[in-house]
């Protein structure tokens, strides 16, 4: 590239640039402290779980029993969260024969690990089977269905048809078999590179593209940011903000790089979390979208994984909620049956806003320093990525520092970019791990190096952005043993796992506050006026305490005991809280039926 084309790439997409003001960081540990107890703070609450269920009979085919507990009340006003598991499980000695249905293929060559494939399929070259065993083939040459082609397979087409958590976590496994082909050499090509489809993905389309601009939102407290952070990352039901990024029922499976972004972005809500009661900060949000492919899984004859399809015959066929949840928690509660795929860039900033103030500096300033309204935008080419800029921007905000003078110009300044969180989804372990490195420092930098490089990483790693999805119960082959009672226990345990991880288990928040749970701790959003773990202090004496309307909040499931015609009746009243001065009823049903067996 020309010297004028390297210049305006180094001078923009500092889109993550710190500028010279950037340093210095609270300490944070892993696991939150109890916050120091405020004026006219209720008593902290800790989780509170209920005892254990009696023990399952033997599963004869499992040859387990289970039992397991639910979550009564979530930690809140700085308790204790709940994050242990639901379940337990022992070995046991069943008192009648486990009675697995054959395998038939008919005419078909049934594989080692049960699977069925057309005889077309043997010695090609192709993991058809999914354990080889369909290549054992000394006495024959193999046919490969690209000849002597070495076609690479598309790890965006791996990826498709990754499951998806309502209540926001990352799913560990994806339920397809995305290696198997069907004996098809079917070819798609980005640039001049061809890579191969797998059977399952009916459509895959190359086409990179990026958001033309960055977004930026300004907010003066934590908790508003998080509220935004839940609904980008959960299915919004009953208007209900519950986010759960830490399995707590996942059996000890191992797992692929996704495990680590996941305990990643878990910090970074623990990060956030410990701003959600600190005063004189101001968080800019900024973010962005890079699109590489849109896909669309097939319809019919869908190739399952191996993993997914023993996972489900190890279910239990008496219904115990903690075994299913593992499922929900390592495979989704749906699958995506069509997407777009690429990286999220997002980044929130936090502020200090008396130093800006001391500054004379505006957020704008700030986005200004940042080169956030400098045009830039990312396109695909054949070559890599291209960065089309503006250098008409202000510099002069990045050489100011707080507290600098003529006299003492390299006087201890306070920054006001005091930290940076990443909540980035997409991008390779390497270069993610590097970045959450950098903005970890004491003086926390990441530049336009780092951005590129994150986008060049997302053909390695992509995630899903954008999607359709359907539940994972939909996935359930219809000729394992007790597929429906299996069908309809799952299709249970998906609305006992929204239940269980509800707002109905928190203490209502005061003066129109709004709950919100993270990863089993209750938190209050406040309104304008109002501050505190409960929203219980007014901010100033300055305000006028007029009563606040208080929408109604539903309170927990009450459900019946009886199993009848294949249905519980589910009840919740709207009492957590009433309505209050003029608040809003609460929105949604209150009844439904859950699927059951008896």
């Amino acid at each position: 590239p020309s010297a004028g084309r390297m210049d305006h790439i180094h001078l923009i997409l500092a889109i993550t640039t710190l500028c010279a003001f950037v340093s210095g960081e609270p300490s944070f540990s892993q696991t939150p402290k109890r916050l120091q107890r405020e004026v006219n703070a209720p008593a902290p609450i800790d989780c509170q779980l209920s005892s254990w269920g009696s023990w399952s009979r033997c599963d004869p085919c499992t040859k387990h029993r289970y039992r397991s507990r639910s979550i009564e009340r979530f930690g809140q006003y700085g308790g204790a969260p709940c994050v242990n598991t639901l379940g337990d499980i022992q070995r046991c000695i069943p008192e009648e024969d486990c009675m697995e249905p054959p395998v038939f293929c008919g005419n078909d060559f049934e594989c080692e690990s049960g699977r069925c494939i057309k005889a077309r399929l043997l010695c090609n070259g192709d993991n058809d089977c999914g354990d080889y065993s369909d290549e054992t083939c000394d006495d024959k040459d193999p046919k490969p269905p690209c000849r002597n082609m070495e076609i690479e397979l598309s790890e965006i087409a791996r990826t498709a048809g990754d499951g998806l958590n309502i209540l926001g976590m990352k799913p560990k496994r994806n339920p397809f078999d995305n290696e198997y082909f069907n004996g098809i050499c079917d070819r798609v090509r980005d640039g001049k590179t061809y890579f191969r489809k797998p059977w399952n993905v009916a459509a895959l389309v190359y086409k990179t593209r990026a958001d033309k601009s960055f977004t930026t939102e300004t907010y003066h407290d934590a908790k508003s940011v998080m509220s935004k952070i839940i609904e980008g990352l959960t299915v919004n039901v009953d208007a209900s903000l519950s986010l759960k990024i830490t399995p707590t029922e996942q059996k000890n499976l191992t797992v692929g790089a996704s495990a680590g972004l996941g305990y990643s972005k878990n910090k970074s809500v623990q990060r956030l979390r410990q701003y959600s009661e600190t005063k004189d900060k101001t968080y800019m949000r900024v973010s962005g979208t890079v699109q590489l492919a849109s896909f669309q899984m097939r319809t019919r004859g869908a190739m399952l994984s191996p993993t997914f399809i023993e996972d489900i015959k190890s279910l239990p066929r008496d219904y115990d909620k903690a075994e299913y949840f593992s499922i929900l928690e390592m495979y989704g509660t749906h699958y995506t049956v069509s997407g777009t795929v690429g990286g999220k860039y997002d980044l929130v900033y936090v502020l200090d806003s008396i130093v800006m103030k001391s500054l004379d500096i505006t957020t704008e300033d700030v986005t200004d320093c940042l080169k956030l309204n400098a045009g830039a935008n990312i396109g695909g080419t054949e070559n890599g990525a291209k960065v089309d800029v503006n250098p008409n921007v202000k510099t002069d905000i990045c050489n100011k520092g707080g507290g600098e003078t003529e006299t003492e110009p390299r006087r201890t300044q306070k920054p006001v970019i005091e930290s940076i969180i990443s909540f980035v989804d997409g991008g390779s372990v390497e270069y993610v791990t590097a970045l959450e490195e950098k903005l970890n420092k004491k003086e926390p930098v990441a530049d336009v190096d780092d951005y590129i490089q994150w986008a060049s990483s997302l053909k390695d790693s992509p995630t899903v952005i954008n999607s359709k999805s359907n539940p994972i119960i939909s996935l359930i082959p219809t000729d394992i043993k007790d597929a429906y009672i299996k069908t309809r226990n799952l299709e249970r345990a998906i609305e006992e796992y929204l239940d269980e991880h509800s707002v109905c288990k928190c203490q209502p928040c005061q003066n129109g506050g709004k709950v919100m749970v993270i990863d089993g701790e209750c938190i209050c959003k406040c309104t304008l006026h109002y501050e505190g773990v409960a929203c219980q202090n007014i901010k100033s004496d300055l305000f006028s305490t007029p009563k606040q309307p208080i929408d109604g909040g539903w309170g927990c499931w009450t459900i019946s005991p009886n199993c009848v015609d294949g249905e519980i009746i589910a009840t919740r009243k709207c009492d957590n809280p009433v309505p209050q001065e003029g608040g809003k009823p609460c929105h949604g049903q209150q009844t439904k039926k859950i699927p059951c067996e008896k």
